[in-house]
């Protein structure tokens, strides 16, 4: 059950110092008188009709990749094991060219951790001196292919005793290695063609913004405010708590070889962090027998742990439309008045959208209802 709202009177002045600035958005109810299952319908028919504020297109960013170490490994378990793994506190900030370099890092060491296994089963296969030389030129190659992959991620100069330190620390742990077993397995095609990097190029990924209408299930609130008519204005404010979690989800490239492609690179959508936007929205409204005007906005952070570093999301919250939904009789010469609020919920990291969504929800005022002619 939805919480009631407790409506206080409060100067403009004094709204502004709550909710800035904002921008007012203006309703009115529909002429005709309309029942609680028209109320619904309508609520539903003015869902439908939303979308997303403004539209964002995910930018190229050049991946920094990272050395694997033991720490940034339970790191990335944790992140992995957790719903929603939260910073209480912004250590230091780590740019979205690293969050993705440091994927990078962890899904490449794993496909070379296979790339050893498979040599090493090659190499004890071979019965002759030209069939071990084949597989040991071929190796040669698979080192080179990674060599190549992690320059192109902004890691240079890493040789083939550095790649068995980080195939190594990956296998020490067994829930890390688990970890990046199930982000690799939970990775999907991202449309984009795979690549040969024969030699060293520049590879980018992109943070994937969520997006679309969250519907609202929750039920209507009713406070009654009385003289609605009397007056010309009823105005004041009210607080609306919004906790909506996400996930952050990339577009990765990382080296993915097999024995006779060994420069092989793969683009994956992976899901590396879930966050919770969480805020309490002040909402400035003033409410009339005909119509109705409401504002407000409010900024956040979300904040995820990732790698062993925390980062944060500058995130706001702000009304964005408002809709007369209906106005319904009810006993004692009263009415419902049926209004549909959205606010839509964005948050950026470091410049980058990783969240924009529509957020509808609906409340219901009771009041008198107007005199015949008056709307």
């Amino acid at each position: 059950m939805a919480k009631s709202i407790n409506p206080k009177s409060m100067l403009i002045a004094d709204l502004k110092k709550v909710t800035g600035n904002a921008s007012a958005f203006e309703t009115k109810y529909p002429t005709k008188v309309t029942t609680a299952a028209q109320n619904k319908q309508n609520y539903k028919g003015w869902e439908k009709t939303l979308g997303v504020a403004t539209k964002d297109t995910p930018q190229p960013i050049k991946l920094q990749a990272a050395k694997l170490t033991a720490a940034t490994l339970s790191n990335v378990r944790t992140i992995k094991e957790s719903a929603t793994p939260a910073a209480t506190a912004l250590q230091k900030e780590m740019p979205p060219s690293d969050v993705l370099g440091s994927l990078f890092s962890a899904l490449s060491t794993l496909e070379f951790t296979k790339m050893e296994s498979e040599y090493k089963t090659r190499l004890n296969a071979a019965k002759t001196p030209a069939a071990k030389a084949a597989v040991t030129a071929q190796w040669k190659n698979i080192v080179q292919g990674a060599q190549n992959s992690f320059a192109s991620a902004g890691l240079k100069n890493i040789d083939e005793t550095e790649l068995r330190k980080f195939s190594s620390t990956l296998v020490a742990n067994k829930q890390n290695f688990n970890a990046v077993v199930q982000l690799s397995n939970s990775a999907k095609s991202s449309g984009i063609a795979s690549i040969n990097l024969v030699r060293p190029a520049t590879l980018t990924g992109t943070f994937i913004p969520v997006t679309g209408v969250v519907t609202n299930p929750e039920t209507p609130i009713v406070n009654a405010i009385p003289d609605l008519c009397s007056r010309p204005f009823a105005q004041g404010s009210y607080t609306k708590h919004i906790s909506y979690g996400f996930s952050i989800t990339v577009n990765v490239p990382y080296w993915c070889p097999t024995w006779t492609s060994p420069f092989r690179v793969c683009h994956k959508k992976v899901t590396l962090a879930g966050a919770r936007f969480t805020v309490d929205l002040n909402m400035g409204y003033r409410v009339s027998c005909c119509g109705a005007v409401a504002w407000g906005y409010a900024s956040a952070q979300a904040c995820v742990t990732f790698i062993g570093k925390s980062f944060c999301a500058g995130c706001s919250a702000s009304i964005t439309g408002v809709a007369g939904i209906g106005r319904t009789p009810v006993a004692g010469g009263k009415c419902n008045y049926g209004l549909g609020i959205n606010a839509q919920l964005k948050c950026t990291f470091a410049g980058v959208t990783i969240l924009n969504v529509s957020y509808p929800f609906g409340y219901t005022i009771q009041g008198p209802c107007p005199p015949a002619g008056l709307c």
